[in-house]
C-alpha cells in the first residue's frame, strides 16, 4: 500500500483513515476513526519512499516508543505503534487546533505575557520528558500544537531517544531543524537536556519578535552563525519586551551549554516569576565580588567583566524604565495569575481534596468520561487548563476521566434532587458505591442531592464510586418565620406544618410518655419563636408508657444539638406541690393520684431552656420553653410517692420527693 493515498483504508481492522491533516519530510498524518474505542485519533504513516530505509524506519519506531512512555497533559499521547503490509504507523491523540508556527505567523509578534505562558507549558512537557530520560532534540513551532482551549501540546518525538552514554548525534550528522537546533547539535557534539532548552529559547525568541536569532541562505550558513556570532537581543527588535524577559531568552540561547538553564523547570520558574511579578531582577545578573567594586556582568560579553562608567543619559533611561515598570506592576496588581495544580492520574475524590486550598475548583458539570487502555478506571487522564500553567484565579478545571479499558454495563441513574439516603439505596441496588461531599445551599433542602458525578446515563463497571454533592447546611436568606405549635401532631402533620412555614423537620426522637403514641410531645425551637427560613425544628414523639426512654428514631437530617449551657444554681429554681387531687383508680387494685408541680424559670436563664422532668425513673416531660413563660405547670401521676428530678439544658437543678399521703 502507498502511505500517501490511503483515505478510506482501515488499518489493523481498526483505524479508518478519513482525511490527510498534515505532511512532513518523513510521514503523512491522517485524521482517523478508532472503531474499537469509538474515538477520533491521528495516524502518522511513514512515507512510501522511506519504508526501505532501515535507519529511518528505526527512528520512526523510536518516536512511538519514546513518546508512549510519557504521560503528560502537554505532550501528545501515543496510543498504538505498529507495522502492516509494509507500512509503519503510529496512532496518537487527535488535537484540534493549529501549530505554534501557524499561530506565530498570524499573530507575530506575540504579546510577551502570552509567549511566556506558551513557553511555560512547553517547559512543563520537557520537564516530564527529561525526568524520564528522554531528550526531544527537535523542538520547533512546527512540532508544537495549540488546542482550541489554549492547551499547548508537544508532538513529534521523531528523533528523540533515551539518554545513554552514546548521546552523540548519529553519524555526526546534525538532526532537527537547523534554525532551532543548538550549536552542539549543529557541530555534531554532545547533546543533553540543555539542548532542548536552547531550542525552546529560540521558539520564545521567535514568538516575541517574529524573527529568528539566526537566518541565512542555507543550512550551513545558519549553522556557522550559531557557532561564531552573537544573536541580536530580542528587546532591540521589540521594545515592549521587559528587560528581565530579554535576559531570560539570552540565557536560554547561550552558545555554551554550561551557561544555559540547567533544567526546564528552572527555565519555567523564571518565566512564572516574571508573570507573577515576584521578581524584577535580570536573571543573568551575577553578584559582585567584595574586591571588585564598580564591576558588573554583561550577558552579551560571555562572562567578561568591564569597568562601569557613569553616563547621565543611560541613568535617565534606567530611571524612566524603573518608574514605568513600577507603574505597570501597580496597574496589574489585580490580574495576578496562579499555577494550576497537577491532577493527572488522580481520582476525582483526590482531585477535590487537592484543589480545596487553592484558587481553583473542579468543573463537575463539565467532566467527561472516556474509555482508556492507558489509565485505570476512575483516574484523570486529561485536564484543562493543564497542570502547572499560569492562569487567572477562580478558574474552573475541566477533567476527562477514564471509565476503564472497556465500556461498563451499569448505567448510572439520575439521583439529583433525591434524598441522600434514597439516592444511596438506589445506587447500591445497582452495585454502585457513593461518596458524599457536604455542601451549603440556599436553594436545596437539607439532605437533598445537589449534583452527581458521573452524570446520569454514563456506563460504568460494578463497584464504581459515584460522587454526590449533598446539601448538609441550608444557608439562610435572612428571612425569619414564626415556629408553629406542633404539640399533639403526628410526625407527618408536623412536617407538613413546618414545610408550609418554610421550615425543615430536623432531628426526630422517640421517648416514653403517657401521651398518645406517635404524637409530638416537645419541640425545639418552641412555638411562637422566630427562626431563620429553611432552618430546622427538632421534635420528640411519644413512644408509649412502657417504652425505654430516649429511643432515637430515623433522623431525616442532621441537626445542631440543644445548647449545653448550664443554668443558674439549683436554689434559684423552685418546685412547689399544691394539695393533691385524688381520682378514681383505673383498676380495682390501685389508686392513681395526681399532683401539679410548678417550676419557675429564673430570669438569669437562657432565652430558650430545655426542661426535662423525670418521676420514678420515667420521663414525664421533655420540652423546650421560652424564658418569657416564667413558670411551667407539670402534672405528676403516681399511686405512691414519686422521686422527681428536674433538668434544665441537661443540668440537674432539683431532686425532690413528692409525697401523695
Amino acid at each position: 500500500m502507498n502511505g500517501e493515498h490511503l483515505i478510506g483504508i482501515v488499518l489493523n481492522e481498526r483505524y479508518e483513515l478519513k482525511e490527510i491533516v498534515g505532511s512532513g519530510g518523513m510521514a503523512v498524518v491522517y485524521k482517523a476513526y478508532d472503531r474499537l474505542l469509538n474515538r477520533t485519533v491521528a495516524v502518522k504513516i511513514l512515507k512510501e519512499s522511506l519504508k526501505n530505509d532501515a535507519e529511518i524506519v528505526e527512528k520512526f519506531a523510536a518516536e512511538g516508543k519514546a513518546a508512549a512512555s510519557l504521560s503528560h497533559n502537554n505532550i501528545v499521547s501515543i496510543y498504538d505503534v505498529g507495522q502492516i503490509d509494509g507500512l509503519s504507523f503510529i496512532v496518537m491523540e487527535y488535537v484540534e487546533g493549529m501549530t505554534l508556527k501557524e499561530y506565530i505567523n498570524e499573530n507575530k509578534p506575540i504579546k510577551w505575557q502570552t509567549a511566556c505562558e506558551i513557553a511555560i507549558q512547553i517547559a512543563s512537557a520537557l520537564t516530564h520528558a527529561h525526568e524520564h530520560g528522554i531528550i526531544h532534540r527537535d523542538i520547533k513551532p512546527h512540532n508544537i500544537l495549540i488546542t482550541k482551549d489554549n492547551v499547548v501540546k508537544v508532538a513529534d518525538f521523531g528523533i528523540a531517544r533515551a539518554v545513554s552514554s552514546d548521546t552523540m548525534v548519529a553519524g555526526g550528522t546534525a538532526l532537527g531543524s537547523v534554525h532551532y537546533i543548538s550549536p552542539e547539535q549543529a557541530r555534531g557534539g554532545y547533546v543533553d537536556n540543555t539542548s532542548d532548552l536552547y531550542s525552546l529559547g529560540v521558539v520564545l525568541y521567535e514568538m516575541l519578535t517574529g524573527n529568528l536569532p539566526f537566518d541565512g541562505d542555507n543550512a550551513v550558513s545558519i549553522a556557522l552563525k550559531k557557532l561564531e556570532e552573537d544573536p541580536v537581543s530580542p528587546k532591540v527588535i521589540n521594545l515592549d519586551i521587559p528587560q528581565a524577559l530579554d535576559a531570560i531568552v539570552m540565557k536560554a540561547i547561550s552558545k555554551e551549554q554550561i551557561s544555559r538553564y540547567k533544567t526546564a523547570e528552572e527555565f519555567a520558574n523564571d518565566l512564572k516569576s516574571l508573570l507573577n511579578e515576584d521578581s524584577m531582577h535580570i536573571i543573568t545578573a551575577r553578584p559582585k565580588d567584595d574586591d571588585e567594586d564598580g564591576v558588573e556582568y554583561n550577558p552579551r560579553s560571555h562572562g567578561k567583566k568591564k569597568k562601569k562608567t557613569f553616563n547621565p543619559i543611560v541613568a535617565s533611561i534606567v530611571l524612566f524604565v524603573i518608574i514605568a515598570v513600577t507603574v505597570f506592576f501597580v496597574m496589574r496588581g489585580g490580574s495576578r495569575e496562579y499555577i494550576v495544580p497537577d491532577l493527572m492520574n488522580h481520582t476525582l475524590e483526590e482531585a477535590l481534596k487537592i484543589v480545596e486550598d487553592t484558587e481553583f475548583t473542579i468543573d463537575e458539570d463539565g467532566i467527561v468520561y472516556e474509555i482508556s487502555e492507558e489509565y485505570d478506571e476512575g483516574k484523570i487522564m486529561h485536564q484543562n487548563p493543564g497542570a502547572n500553567q499560569s492562569v487567572k484565579k477562580n478558574k474552573k478545571i475541566q477533567l476527562t476521566i477514564s471509565s476503564g479499558a472497556t465500556e461498563g454495563d451499569i448505567v448510572v441513574p439520575d439521583v439529583r434532587e433525591m434524598d441522600y439516603e434514597a439516592a444511596k439505596e438506589l445506587l447500591e441496588s445497582k452495585n454502585l458505591k457513593c461518596q458524599m461531599v457536604e455542601e451549603e445551599s440556599a436553594e436545596y433542602e437539607l439532605n437533598q442531592v445537589m449534583s452527581q458525578s458521573p452524570k446520569y446515563g454514563t456506563k460504568v463497571t460494578e463497584g464504581y464510586t459515584v460522587i454526590l454533592h449533598v446539601c448538609t447546611s441550608v444557608i439562610s436568606d435572612g428571612e425569619q418565620v414564626e415556629v408553629p405549635n406542633l404539640y399533639g401532631s403526628t410526625r407527618a402533620d408536623a412536617e407538613a406544618a413546618l414545610t408550609q412555614r418554610g421550615l425543615v423537620l430536623g432531628n426526630v426522637k422517640k421517648e416514653a410518655s403517657d401521651e398518645e403514641v406517635g404524637t409530638v410531645i416537645s419541640q425545639s425551637p418552641v412555638s411562637g419563636t422566630m427562626a431563620d427560613k429553611n432552618s430546622t425544628v427538632d421534635i420528640v414523639i411519644s413512644d408509649g408508657e412502657n417504652s425505654q426512654t430516649m429511643i432515637p428514631s430515623e433522623s431525616s437530617s442532621p441537626s445542631a444539638p440543644v445548647s449545653n449551657k448550664t443554668t443558674p444554681p439549683a436554689q434559684t429554681t423552685h418546685v412547689t406541690a399544691p394539695p393533691s387531687e385524688t381520682t378514681q383508680a383505673p383498676t380495682q387494685t390501685e389508686e392513681i393520684k395526681r399532683k401539679t408541680l410548678t417550676i419557675n424559670i429564673p430570669d438569669s436563664a437562657d432565652e430558650t431552656v430545655q426542661v426535662k422532668v423525670i418521676a420514678n425513673g420515667k420521663i414525664i416531660h421533655n420540652q423546650a420553653h421560652s424564658k418569657s413563660e416564667g413558670k411551667i405547670d407539670i402534672v405528676v401521676q403516681s399511686s405512691k410517692d414519686a422521686e422527681v428530678e428536674v433538668y434544665m439544658n441537661d443540668e440537674l437543678v432539683v431532686r425532690k420527693l413528692v409525697e401523695f399521703d
